[in-house]
């Protein structure tokens, strides 16, 4: 029951079920080898472990189409709903992945040109962050 007494149910539907398997066989995939070493390091705090290999995470990420999942897909997101990027970030941690490198352009310039950009502005900077 949240503050306003209504009830909050949690529970995933069939859609987002598939989608928590989806990104956990792509982590399980994906996260062996040299980023296998990487599980459970890097983020806030230890942004000095192994930063080149946690770059080369990141691009990892990108090929999956992990990055701006809320960004639509034509721009190379995945149209993801809240409870999809819930989901994805809960598989993340739950993986033991390892701690994202802070991208400024991916969290504010991308989702402001996303929002506020014109069609030629957002082809030409939101694919390349």
């Amino acid at each position: 029951v949240d503050d306003y007494g209504q009830v909050v149910d949690f529970t995933r539907s069939t859609v987002e079920e598939e989608f928590a398997d989806e990104v956990r066989t792509w982590l399980e995939d994906h996260l062996v080898g040299e980023f296998g070493g990487l599980r459970g390091h890097g983020g806030v705090g230890q942004e000095d472990v192994a930063p080149e290999r946690l770059l080369d995470w990141e691009r990892e990420l990108a090929t999956g189409g992990w990055l701006g999942l809320d960004y639509p897909s034509h721009l190379g997101g995945r149209d993801a709903t809240l409870a999809e990027q819930v989901i994805f970030h809960q598989t993340y941690v739950q993986a033991r992945a390892p701690g994202r490198i802070p991208n400024i352009g991916l969290t504010l310039l991308g989702p402001t040109v996303v929002a506020y950009g014109s069609a030629e502005q957002q082809e030409r900077f939101v694919p390349p962050i």
